[in-house]
């Protein structure tokens, strides 16, 4: 059977699935660490930066880990869904992952910062120049070949549906 890329709602629902798992673990990993400290963390400070820092390497270990390790995550699995190599068609490397992830993360902060610093929006208005930018790696599935979006084209990954499987 041939594999075939997902429709756009469902790798939208996939990607909201394991953003919020990605979410809750890294609060998790947050509130132990502030449990922890047994202190107020202020905005700024070192702790602050080695909080986000933390939380950034906890939704990238999620990632890795389940891809490599499981073949997909819990998104992916509910979906049915399966990241590849673009390439070879096997799962992708903790390269591919690491630069899937980080494009993506870049994506939709570079829409925040237009929309904060350059455009003066508030926050709500951030938010939706960060959903646009978003908006503009989906529109890449139009042009590519193998219907990727532009943080799978990046890291020459890409999704197939498995639920014919």
């Amino acid at each position: 059977m041939k594999n075939t890329a997902p429709s756009l709602m469902r790798r939208i629902a996939g990607m909201l699935y394991d953003f919020c798992v990605a979410i809750i673990l890294a609060l998790v990993i947050s509130y132990i660490g502030i449990a922890l400290l047994n202190t107020p963390v202020e905005a700024g400070s070192i702790t602050a930066y080695f909080f986000f820092f933390t939380q950034l390497l906890t939704g990238l270990s999620y990632f890795i880990y389940y891809c490599v390790h499981k073949d997909n995550t819990a998104g992916m699995w509910v979906w049915k869904l399966r990241m590849l190599d673009s390439k070879s068609g096997n799962k992708p490397s903790p390269i591919q992952i690491t630069i899937r992830y980080f494009s993506l993360l870049i994506i939709i902060a570079s829409g925040l910062i237009i929309g904060s610093k350059a455009l003066s929006l508030g926050v709500f208005g951030s938010f939706l120049m960060g959903l646009s930018t978003l908006g503009l790696s989906f529109l890449w599935m139009f042009k590519d070949s193998q219907q990727r979006l532009l943080h799978e084209a990046l890291s020459n990954t890409h999704l197939i549906d498995i639920s014919q499987k």
